[in-house]
């Protein structure tokens, strides 16, 4: 695909669940940053939703010209959504864009120029938090400073193996069925692409605005479910991907230290978000005991639906 990327097809993929909140602006500014792209077009999966946003799409599809959508009536789950995805895509490339999260300026096109490297497979932006007020907001920022530091350590090396869910691009072919009860979609296409010999790149020049968490609550049923999906990852493949808990100590001890140097001042709430992801850990170790490869449905972190304000 080399030097051929500006004229290829690109498919952009938003999964929906009463997004009300957001969807609208979000359809528009992935519209804005497709202009320099020769052909696309945007899916949306609106999965069991009960408020406006098929309402939305539908109205913004009207206006502009490129956006399909497809309504399931029940909630089904991220996978099965996907898979509705990947059955209609007609581009060479794959953006996924979650819908309640706001691209920055140009991250799309900037994803899109990493993918002219025939050697790479995907790239992923860097998230950055938004209304961080609350005290559960501000460990959550705890969470996503470790998180991107260890990712801009591991691109440095050339040893990433991760995909930051909220906003990444992938090559098509790499965009097939996802098992029913894979609730970690990206990282299984973040597995996909490193053992089909592709390298994955953390762009920190790419940028999605995303929400935190505005309760504990909220924060512990996000990390249930992501930690959870790391272990059925596990089970299922036999590799989990590169991020802080699955690195290399001599990685871990490099990557705390440079965190520390940066903000020290967040020591206390490493310690409460350590405290945290054991108590995350044993949940999900749980769930994974009772409920084994069952698909379910998961609580939702309601607070995330607020309005993205970026910048």
């Amino acid at each position: 695909m080399s030097g051929q990327l500006q004229a290829a097809k690109v498919s952009v993929g938003i999964c929906a669940h009463n997004e009300e909140a957001n969807i609208e602006q979000v359809l528009y500014e992935v519209l804005e940053q497709l202009k320099t792209v020769g052909g696309y077009e945007i899916l949306v999966v609106a999965s069991g939703c009960t408020d406006r946003t098929v309402e939305i799409v539908k109205d913004v599809a009207k206006r502009e010209t490129g956006i399909s959508l497809i309504v399931e009536k029940e909630r089904n789950g991220k996978a099965n959504a996907l898979n509705l995805l990947f059955q209609n895509l007609h581009g060479e490339v794959y953006v996924q864009v979650d819908a309640d999260v706001i691209p920055g300026l140009g991250a799309i096109h900037t994803l899109l120029e990493r993918l002219k490297d025939p050697k790479v497979g995907a790239a992923s932006a860097l998230p950055t938090l938004t209304n961080r007020r609350s005290a559960s907001a501000k460990i959550n920022e705890t969470l996503w400073s470790l998180h991107n530091l260890t990712q801009l350590v591991l691109n440095r090396e050339g040893r990433t193996e991760h995909l930051s869910g909220q906003l990444f691009a992938i090559r098509r072919s790499l965009c097939y069925a996802i098992p029913k009860n894979v609730v970690n979609d990206d990282a299984l296409l973040a597995l996909r692409c490193s053992g089909r010999g592709y390298g994955i790149v953390f762009e920190p020049q790419a940028i999605v605005f995303v929400n935190p968490t505005d309760t504990f609550r909220d924060l512990l049923i996000q990390r249930r479910r992501i930690v959870y999906g790391h272990l059925m990852l596990r089970r299922l493949t036999g590799r989990r991907p590169r991020i802080f808990e699955t690195c290399t100590a001599k990685e871990k001890i490099l990557i705390l230290s440079l965190w520390v140097r940066r903000r020290n001042k967040e020591l206390p709430g490493l310690i409460v978000l350590a405290s945290l992801e054991l108590i995350a850990h044993l949940l999900a170790r749980n769930d994974l005991h009772n409920c084994g490869d069952r698909h379910r449905p998961w609580a939702m972190a309601t607070t995330t639906k607020r309005i993205v304000t970026p910048y």
